[in-house]
């Protein structure tokens, strides 16, 4: 019997960790030179559908997250997240309040590659944003200068920053 209930929690398992993704777009982007993709997902869990990329509007800021992996989990490793926020209303054209780039190429656990402390801040154009309904569309391209940070605690290293070269397209939740 208990091997039985071992078989079907292997199995239910393996459905829940790989079953309910759908894949909304593509993160593909230059580090250091070198080639990367990462892929944007919805994944259906127990408590409700998980979106890895995201607009929420308020009166105050709208901001625009959007984190690709390089399987359809959340919070994996080999992640790259663009986070951008305006100020007040968003609008086409208007310039960014902030724009933050961070990989994590080996999961949370670090180390990390921040745009954060770098001495070039991140840059971006959103090339095409449609919204319909609770659902949107982003195609975006953004650059700058990411530099490793071990912990989450400690300063970035200037002697180790590398470039960025990104692009985005996606389908995005409307928060």
């Amino acid at each position: 019997m208990a091997r039985r209930f071992a078989c079907i929690a292997l199995v239910l398992s393996a459905v829940a960790s790989s079953g309910g993704a759908e894949e909304l777009g593509v993160m593909i982007a230059r580090l250091d030179g070198v080639p990367h993709e990462w892929r944007i997902h919805a994944l259906d869990r127990p408590g409700g559908r998980i979106v890895t990329a995201g607009f929420r509007q308020s009166q105050w800021l709208a901001e625009l997250q959007i984190q690709g992996y390089d399987a359809p989990r959340f919070a994996g490793a080999d992640g790259m997240a663009v986070t951008v926020r305006f100020a007040g209303w968003y609008s086409p054209g208007a310039e960014p309040l902030s724009v933050d780039v961070l990989h994590t190429p080996e999961g949370l656990g670090g180390p990390y590659w921040t745009s954060v402390g770098a001495s070039r801040p991140p840059q971006v154009e959103i090339l095409r944003f449609d919204i319909y309904g609770s659902m949107g569309e982003v195609e975006l391209a953004f650059t700058g200068e990411l530099c490793r940070k071990p912990s989450l605690s400690s300063a970035v290293d200037p002697a180790t920053c590398v470039e960025v070269l990104g692009v985005v397209e996606t389908r995005l939740a409307m928060e």
